[in-house]
């Protein structure tokens, strides 16, 4: 409990007890386990920000997309296209800048490792050279580490942190999840992890569900490399479409009560039924989201280890509906508290 929710609970004395006498704040503690694992599988550098949190660093990361309203106000202006080469709009990730070229150059100075991280693997593309120039410069190195740094932190903790919200205050939903994981262990053998945690049809069900309601992506941007038309409407060569995710998720059209969480919207029968482009939290085609497959292990091993041995419910604190805002990403509007116990 100490190591994944950041409080001793004293279990040996009164387990019940302890476990429900504190409110968590889920996004907090989703957010250092994020973070934690970003930095060691991207990075290959050891930070222990879950027993040991650095507050400060935290709450950089956590800010980094909070875009200046500034930016927001000339972004409405049709000469902002132009104007945005020349403007940071992410102040707030100054600091990751320099951290990610810090961390490229310890990495470029220890040399060669075995480690199989992120960053050591576009070290090497760096040193593949076609016609002279290196496959991957150190612009893109220094883009890529950012953006798997940044982005694979917030929308992975923001994730965990909804899903924890859902559990608690759908604890039907949570009863069959944890029944459902129960069998899978009873029969697991010696599956390997990967293919264990993939097995479990409803933990897939639930964590779509939730990314249904809470995408961070909420707003997908694609430029037209040349001039098309679709049901009658022309798009010009150039323009910018905006695909918005989270209207589609919740199209009447397509989902059945769209407003409530209900994880058979992912039942093997309900997909057979769907458009498969009607849920899109990645993204679809070659530039769908890099990180997605990485994501999607890391959410559902998370929630397979807590609920192995833990369940959520509501706190005093524990808001009535979930909202968020959204400006680059969507996140939730309000702190998110629950309490842990054990099973």
């Amino acid at each position: 409990m100490k190591a994944a929710f950041g409080f001793d609970t004293d279990l040996q004395m009164n387990p019940d007890e302890a476990c429900i006498r504190e409110s968590v704040d889920a996004i907090r503690l989703f957010s250092l386990f994020a973070l934690e694992v970003i930095m060691k599988a991207a990075f290959g550098f050891d930070t222990d920000l879950q027993m040991n949190p650095d507050e400060a660093f935290v709450e950089k990361a956590r800010n980094a997309f909070q875009t200046p309203l500034y930016v927001r106000t000339f972004s409405l202006l049709p000469f902002w296209t132009y104007l945005s080469r020349y403007v940071n709009l992410l102040p707030g990730t100054d600091f990751f800048t320099a951290l990610a070229r810090n961390m490229l150059q310890q990495k470029a100075q220890q040399g060669s490792s075995n480690k199989r991280d992120l960053l050591q693997l576009m070290l090497e593309a760096h040193e593949v050279t076609v016609n002279g120039v290196s496959k991957l410069n150190d612009d893109e190195i220094m883009a890529q580490s950012i953006t798997f740094l940044l982005a694979g932190f917030e929308t992975t903790g923001t994730t965990l942190s909804s899903t924890a919200y859902f559990l608690a205050t759908h604890p039907d939903v949570q009863d069959k999840l944890i029944e459902e994981i129960d069998k899978a262990d009873a029969a697991r053998g010696d599956t390997p992890l990967y293919d264990y945690v993939q097995s479990i049809g409803y933990l897939d069900q639930v964590v779509c569900e939730v990314l249904r309601l809470c995408a961070p992506a909420f707003l997908l941007l694609r430029g037209c490399e040349e001039e098309a038309v679709f049901k009658g409407v022309r798009f010009p060569r150039g323009v910018e479409v905006n695909v918005p995710t989270y209207v589609l998720h919740r199209d009447p059209e397509v989902w059945d009560s769209p407003l409530e969480f209900n994880p058979e919207n992912f039942s093997p029968e309900a997909k057979e039924k769907r458009n498969p482009y009607s849920f899109l939290p990645f993204g679809t085609g070659p530039r769908q989201c890099i990180g997605m497959r990485f994501a999607l292990l890391e959410i559902k091993l998370g929630l397979l280890k807590i609920m192995q041995q833990f369940k959520f419910e509501r706190a005093p604190e524990t808001v009535a509906t979930l909202e968020h805002r959204a400006v680059i990403l969507m996140r939730p509007k309000d702190k998110i508290y629950v309490k842990v116990r054990p099973r």
